[in-house]
């Protein structure tokens, strides 16, 4: 653009690059520790980036991953344990297989439902109360609620919402334990693999 000096003279009133340019604010970008920050005339976005080697090697990250990983098996396997014994190839307990049959049909609810309040979160709709949440969780469906949250990000940042979850899962993990120590889950995984062996 062209435009008049102090003196009365036509002069660009851009400044030449080698006096330095600037990049349009759309265009400005910064590193952060959580990622990109991308400012706009509309706002500010935060740009995702991949883990650096030292957070992979971090002892939570790991922990974290473990968790996930054990949170599947235990779901898949109380699944598969509660078909055998409705199909009467595996001797369960009633008791035993009413806390499989809570664990898998709760955790299957409360994943969903962490799904449908992310949703609403985001689009500033009417949320689903914490209580109902916990509730399905402490009902067996922990498993579900924690791979819900790492799904879908959601109710991860919360401190008491998570200090309620994971006492939720501190119970749980005495029962187990209790379970592992009165022999119903060896009893159990034993016939498991000998149904499963023989195929009968």
């Amino acid at each position: 653009m062209i435009g008049m000096d102090g003196d009365g003279v036509l002069a660009p009133t851009n400044p030449p690059l080698e006096q330095g340019f600037k990049r349009p604010r759309s265009l400005l970008k910064r590193r952060v520790g959580g990622g990109t920050r991308t400012h706009t005339g509309e706002g500010t976005m935060l740009v995702g980036r991949r883990r650096t080697w030292m957070e992979w090697l971090n002892p939570m990250t790991r922990l974290q991953r473990w968790f996930t990983f054990g949170a599947i098996v235990w779901v898949f396997g109380a699944a598969l344990l509660l078909m055998q014994g409705f199909r009467s190839k595996t001797q369960l307990s009633g008791l035993f297989a009413i806390y499989l049959l809570l664990t898998v049909a709760c955790s299957a609810v409360v994943f969903v439902l962490y799904g449908i309040d992310k949703r609403r979160a985001v689009k500033d709709k009417p949320r689903i109360s914490e209580r109902t949440l916990h509730l399905f969780s402490l009902a067996g469906g922990w498993p579900g609620a924690y791979l819900g949250s790492r799904v879908f990000r959601h109710k991860t940042l919360k401190v008491s919402f998570r200090v309620v979850f994971w006492l939720t899962v501190a119970v749980h993990l005495v029962v187990i334990g209790y379970g592992i120590w009165s022999g119903w889950w060896w009893i159990a995984i034993k016939a498991l693999i000998q149904s499963l062996w023989s195929g009968t």
